[in-house]
């Protein structure tokens, strides 16, 4: 597997992993977002130098996983995953993240938090599994 940043390429088969319907039962936001949205918010933020993320792919196949997003706030940043969904349930969540999290502190060394819904056990674990504390608002 290779983690790379993302691609304008690559806006598409996000959104569409976004969009898939047990995304947006995890997420925070239960909204769609129609494509529109999606490359606008794509295009504001593939160049934003606050907003880092990447792609992990297959490096033998060169399918894409997942994506896992860092949004730095003055000295944290916001981390966030989701997978293509048809990787879930493969055991990769946490490999992806965790190598997402060490090509991040290659450039940044600041301190990581994510949000998530508490019924999202599975995200719950797999940030537990990457060294996460747990913490209620």
């Amino acid at each position: 597997m290779i983690i790379r940043k993302v691609k304008n390429r690559d806006f598409k088969n996000i959104w569409s992993w976004r969009v898939d319907q047990e995304t947006i039962n995890n997420s925070l936001s239960k909204k769609y977002i129609t494509l529109r949205n999606h490359l606008a918010w794509f295009k504001k933020n593939i160049s934003n130098k606050n907003y880092i993320f990447f792609v992990a792919e297959d490096s033998k196949f060169k399918e894409s996983l997942g994506t896992v997003n860092f949004r730095i706030i003055k000295e944290k940043a916001e981390v966030s995953i989701f997978l293509n969904p048809i990787y879930r349930e493969k055991k990769l969540a946490a490999k992806i993240l965790k190598q997402s999290i060490m090509e991040f502190h290659k450039k940044y060394n600041i301190y990581l938090f994510a949000k998530i819904i508490p019924s999202n056990k599975k995200s719950i674990k797999i940030f537990k599994q990457c060294g996460f504390g747990i913490y209620s608002e």
